[in-house]
C-alpha cells in the first residue's frame, strides 16, 4: 500500500512538473513575442523613412502652347573647349522658320560658332541667323570657374531664353565663392526687410492712400476650337520622356531653397538634380510616378520613390528639383531617374536618364 501511494505521488509530481514546464515555455514564448512586437514598433517601416535623405522635391508644370519656341540643351554644363549643341524647337504652322541665336555678355566668356564657312567668333549679344534647327558652339572662359550665361533665341514674335554654365577647371575654386554669394544674398534680404520695417507708419499710410489700383489685364482673344474630324484618326499613345537637365546644390536664400549649378558637388552641401518629364505622345497619360536612385553615403542602393503624379496631356511638361543630403563621400556618384507609367499602352523607350556627378570632400 505504501508502495502504491508512493508511486501515485511520483506520477502526480511528474505530471505537475511537466505542467509547470509547459506553462513556463508558453510564458517564455509569449514574452519573446511581446518583445518582438515592441521592437518592431521602433524599427523603420517600409516607406516611412523613404524620403529620409530627400529633403526637398519641387515641381513646375508647363502647358502645351499652340505655337512655341524653345532652346533644347543636351547639356547645361560644358567645359571650355568642348563642343556644345543647342537645339531649336519650334511648334506651330510656320514653314522653315528663321532662328536668331545670341548670348549675353559675361566677363571673360566668348563663343565660337559653326557657320557655313566653318568656325567663327560670335560676339556677345550679336544674333547668329540660321535656318537650321540647331547650332554648335565652343565656349571659352578666362575669369571664373563657373560662368552662367543666358542664351537667347527668337523667331518672328516668339522668343525663349535659358541659362547655360561654362566651366573653366583651371580657374580658382568657387566653392567658397558660392558661400560668399549666398551670404551676400541673405544679407541683402535682411537689409531690405530692415529698410521696410524702419519706414514710419505715417508714410506707409500715405502711400497706401495715394496708391491707385493696377488696371485689369486685357481679356485674351479666344480662338474657336476646330470641329473634330468625322473620320477616326490613329493617335500614338502617351510617351513620358525624362531628361536630367543639370545637377548642383540647394542653398537656403531668403528663407527659400535656391538651386545653384555647381560641379563638383561639395559633400557638406545639399545636393540637387533638376529633371523634366514631358509627354511626347499624342494621348493623355495615366497616373504615373518616378523613382530616383541617389548616391547616398552608406547606402549604395538608396532609392526614392515619389508619390503618384497626375496624368499629363500631350505636350505638357513638369520640371522637378530634387534635393538630397547625406551625399556619398566617394569621389563620384551616379543619379538615375526612372519614369513608371501605370498604363501598359504608354510608351517606355525614353523613361530613364542617368548622370554621373563629381563629389568634393
Amino acid at each position: 500500500m505504501n508502495d502504491q501511494e508512493l508511486s501515485r505521488s511520483e506520477r502526480a509530481a511528474s505530471l505537475l512538473m511537466r505542467t509547470f514546464a509547459v506553462v513556463g515555455l508558453v510564458a517564455v514564448l509569449a514574452l519573446i513575442a511581446w518583445l518582438a512586437v515592441q521592437g518592431i514598433r521602433y524599427l523603420p517601416r517600409a516607406g516611412d523613412g523613404l524620403g529620409a535623405a530627400v529633403n526637398a522635391v519641387t515641381s513646375v508644370f508647363r502647358t502645351a502652347p499652340e505655337e512655341s519656341l524653345s532652346i533644347a540643351l543636351t547639356e547645361r554644363t560644358v567645359q571650355v573647349g568642348d563642343v556644345a549643341t543647342f537645339g531649336f524647337e519650334y511648334q506651330g504652322d510656320a514653314i522653315n522658320p528663321v532662328y536668331n541665336f545670341s548670348y549675353e555678355c559675361v566677363d571673360g566668356v566668348s563663343f565660337t560658332v559653326m557657320g557655313s564657312r566653318g568656325w567663327t567668333d560670335l560676339a556677345c549679344e550679336t544674333p547668329f541667323v540660321s535656318n537650321d534647327a540647331e547650332v554648335q558652339v565652343i565656349p571659352s572662359a578666362t575669369e571664373k570657374r563657373f560662368n552662367q550665361v543666358t542664351l537667347s533665341l527668337s523667331s518672328g514674335e516668339l522668343s525663349d531664353d535659358t541659362l547655360f554654365t561654362v566651366i573653366n577647371m583651371e580657374a580658382r575654386d568657387e566653392t567658397s565663392a558660392l558661400d560668399e554669394l549666398v551670404a551676400e544674398l541673405n544679407e541683402a534680404d535682411e537689409v531690405a526687410q530692415e529698410d521696410v520695417s524702419n519706414v514710419p507708419s505715417e508714410v506707409v499710410e500715405d502711400v497706401q492712400e495715394s496708391a491707385t489700383p493696377a488696371p485689369a489685364p486685357n481679356t485674351p482673344a479666344v480662338t474657336p476650337l476646330q470641329p473634330a474630324p468625322t473620320v477616326p484618326v490613329a493617335r500614338d499613345p502617351a510617351d513620358l520622356a525624362v531628361n536630367i537637365v543639370e545637377t548642383g546644390v540647394l542653398v537656403e536664400v531668403a528663407g527659400e531653397n535656391t538651386f545653384f549649378p555647381v560641379s563638383p558637388i561639395p559633400s557638406d552641401k545639399v545636393a540637387a538634380v533638376r529633371f523634366t518629364v514631358t509627354n511626347q505622345g499624342e494621348q493623355s497619360s495615366g497616373t504615373w510616378t518616378f523613382r530616383a536612385e541617389l548616391p547616398i553615403e552608406g547606402d549604395e542602393d538608396y532609392v526614392y520613390t515619389a508619390p503618384a503624379q497626375n496624368a499629363m496631356l500631350p505636350g505638357t511638361q513638369v520640371e522637378f528639383t530634387l534635393g538630397f543630403d547625406q551625399i556619398s563621400e566617394d569621389d563620384e556618384g551616379r543619379i538615375e531617374v526612372f519614369i513608371i507609367p501605370t498604363q501598359s499602352t504608354d510608351r517606355s523607350a525614353n523613361n530613364s536618364d542617368a548622370v554621373k556627378i563629381e563629389i568634393k570632400n
